[in-house]
């Protein structure tokens, strides 16, 4: 992550992507949070106030020779490219918004809408063995009905009418399906919404479990060997992931609908599927009720660690872009 010193150094001017944000706009660090597991930066456009996120990606330079890593950093700027022009066209709102971006030096400053919490903080929260445990067995579910519809439209919006990803298949390796793990006896050669699908699944097992659902043998999350998840992944049965994780606490179009996107590549659903099936319905009749619900039990747990925080020492410095 980037240090307090080096943001200090940073001078450019953002360039003109959308209405949001205009070519002479100044972007300031308004804010240094010290927080329980991280060092966060809280950036600020000033010519509208708003609080935005900014992600630093490291680029090659050019040079005579080129190394492994200079290698590996182009094709990862190559995608970076695909990315930035596939978000500045997606107007879905379920999608993080895209503002602009800038070069400085060896890095690309990709700003983007700032969230009040990541998925996994609030995950943390509502598993803490501190938290009131009369909730967890209410609002997992009520969860589900919100991230499932907002995670299966922004899917919609990041995939053509024929089916292709208007994206790179780039990601974290732990969500990727088996098929896209080298040395699957039957890999995919083309990624579709039926990866995304998987990491869906995934991600809602997560949900009402409280952790990562991929084990091993020993009943372990494979951490810190990347050749141990991948073999992991390769081997994993959905189903298993689901009887584990979702056990008998669950209405079974909850299970149901995990393990559709779960399945094998050959059985596994797209999008025209999944909202057929009593999931993605009770959506749609539960919405307006549990919008409200998710949205007040958020705001409590940011005035908590709000609060939690407020002894903490921060700094506040201002810096052009």
């Amino acid at each position: 992550m980037i240090s307090l010193q080096d943001s200090l150094m940073i001078k450019s001017l953002w360039r003109k992507q959308n209405q949001n944000l205009d070519s002479t706009s100044n972007v300031g660090l308004v804010d240094v949070l010290s927080m329980p597991s991280s060092y966060r930066l809280h950036f600020r456009h000033i010519a509208t106030g708003k609080y935005v996120a900014i992600k630093f990606v490291k680029v090659p330079q050019p040079r005579a020779t080129m190394t492994i890593e200079d290698i590996r950093l182009l094709k990862k700027a190559k995608f970076l490219r695909q990315e930035i022009e596939t978000h500045r066209q997606l107007l879905c709102p379920y999608i993080v918004a895209f503002y602009g971006f800038a070069t400085i030096n060896s890095e690309v400053l990709i700003c983007m809408e700032l969230m009040g919490m990541s998925l996994e903080d609030l995950n943390e929260f509502i598993h803490r063995s501190d938290h009131n445990k009369s909730d967890i067995a209410v609002f997992p579910e009520k969860l589900l009905v919100v991230i499932g519809k907002s995670i299966l439209n922004g899917l919609r919006s990041r995939f053509l009418e024929n089916g292709h990803a208007t994206t790179s298949d780039a990601g974290s390796i732990a969500y990727m399906p088996p098929e896209r793990i080298p040395g699957h006896p039957n890999p995919s050669v083309v990624y579709d919404i039926r990866s995304d699908t998987w990491s869906l699944g995934v991600t809602l097992a997560e949900l009402v479990c409280g952790k990562y659902p991929i084990v091993d043998e020993d009943g372990n999350i494979p951490q810190g060997d990347i050749s141990i998840l991948m073999r992991c992944i390769r081997i994993v049965k959905g189903n298993e992931i689901c009887e584990r994780c979702f056990e008998n606490k669950y209405p079974e179009y909850i299970k149901g609908f995990a393990e559709l996107c779960l399945e094998e590549l050959s059985k596994r659903p797209k999008f025209d599927q999944l909202v057929q099936t009593k999931f993605y319905e009770c959506f749609n009749e539960l919405l307006e009720e549990t919008n409200a619900y998710v949205a007040t039990f958020v705001c409590q747990i940011m005035d908590f660690e709000e609060n939690k925080h407020t002894t903490t020492s921060s700094s506040s410095t201002l810096i052009n872009l």
